[in-house]
């Protein structure tokens, strides 16, 4: 071997030769990172939405299994007397004022489902660190014991769809409609009827200005920045607005996920 070749193989590298080795170094860790990155939030986009798309499929069997529609009951005070909603039967009950959120409802639908075979068989498919074990007592007294959450770790918001209004309730609603007026003179809430549904809406999907279609229960994650927001149409219910809480220059509303793409509620 050469001198000249030996020098070449033993003199080590310079400083400028260590730099530019751990520059490359960082963008391909960086690389790496961004890919990882990038494919984590796709996984839990999709295993979000698997669990919203069983959650759905899991109260088609229900109904189909009791050849019944789900009845969420809206409650007009607070007292027991002012618990039903002109209705024979419910299967989820709202809670008294002061206690309604869109975190509630979701621990009773579960539990309503897990008691069927074949919606129970449905909520299978979901995994187990988004339906989860939790504990809680409600100001009704009730206890339940499961719960469903994103892959976030955050609730997962339930808007229900409305029960279905009466034939005076739709003939009062569009009579109002053509007077000039809203529907909400039909219904004994003043909420409104969703005439295109033949429902009395709820009081979730009057707060979120959403409208439930085709009489789906709506879910919603609030995604990654964990926000729920408000639709980017403008506010519903009396205090709420268009939130950016994240600060990103984007309504938090824009990526959530759904179980499918709500409608506006016109009133």
């Amino acid at each position: 071997m050469s001198h000249r070749l030996r020098r070449i193989l033993f003199r080590g590298f310079t400083l400028i030769e260590l730099l530019v080795v751990i520059g490359v170094i960082a963008v391909l860790a960086g690389l790496v990172l961004a890919v990882g990155s990038g494919v984590l939030r796709r996984t839990e986009r999709t295993m979000t939405e698997t669990a919203l798309t069983s959650l759905e499929q899991a109260i088609d069997e229900l109904e189909l299994c009791r050849g019944q529609s789900l009845v969420f009951n809206r409650r007009k005070g607070v007292a027991a007397s002012d618990l039903q909603d002109a209705l024979p039967f419910m299967d989820v009950n709202e809670l008294p004022p002061g206690f309604v959120n869109e975190a509630y409802i979701m621990p009773r639908l579960i539990a309503l489902l897990a008691a069927n075979q074949a919606s129970a068989a449905m909520l299978a498919r979901i995994p187990g660190d988004l339906l989860r074990a939790e504990e809680r007592r409600w100001p009704d007294g009730t206890v339940t014991r499961m719960n469903l959450r994103d892959a976030w770790g955050e609730q997962i918001a339930v808007v229900p769809c409305g029960r279905p209004a009466t034939r005076s309730e739709i003939s009062l609603a569009r009579e109002s409609v053509r007077s000039g007026s809203s529907s909400e003179s039909a219904d004994p809430l003043r909420i409104g009827i969703d005439l295109e549904d033949a429902t009395v809406r709820t009081t979730d999907e009057w707060s979120l200005n959403v409208g439930c279609r085709g009489r789906r229960w709506l879910f919603i994650s609030r995604g990654p920045d964990q926000s729920l927001g408000m639709p980017p149409w403008g506010p519903g219910g009396p205090a709420t607005s268009v939130s950016d809480g994240n600060r990103d220059g984007q309504p938090d509303w824009t990526d959530n996920l759904f179980n499918y793409e709500p409608g506006r509620n016109e009133r």
